[in-house]
């Protein structure tokens, strides 16, 4: 099976399974940029650390100049499906005061600064 994240088009894995077609132990290049597909979403995991939890996330590009950014779920439980109303709703809220509004300040101080 390939890994999806490599563009086999590309030169590099052109040459790459010429190689492999005549030693399969030949091992996959390391993935760059001119080698590997730019992918629709972006996972990205944050970890809080007073409740050692991972905060799982994704990110898009929406049609117009911004992002999507959603939350999926802390450790194993899904956002609005394994929380019961108010725990989702405390679950969301603390997602945005420490992770969205940080992030948001951070895109003000740049637009600011220019940058």
């Amino acid at each position: 099976m390939r890994n999806s994240e490599y563009d086999w088009d590309s030169p590099e894995m052109i040459e790459y399974n010429k190689k492999f077609d005549i030693d399969s132990l030949t091992p996959l290049p390391p993935k760059t940029k001119a080698n590997t597909k730019e992918g629709y979403w972006l996972y990205v995991d944050f970890y809080y650390t007073d409740t050692g939890e991972t905060v799982h996330t994704w990110t898009r590009p929406s049609f117009d100049s911004t992002t999507t950014f959603a939350l999926v779920s802390l450790n194993d439980r899904l956002i609005n499906r394994d929380y019961w109303y108010l725990a989702n709703k405390r679950e969301i809220k603390k997602f945005k005061t420490r992770i969205v509004d940080k992030i948001k300040d951070k895109i003000k101080q740049r637009r600011k600064s220019g940058t």
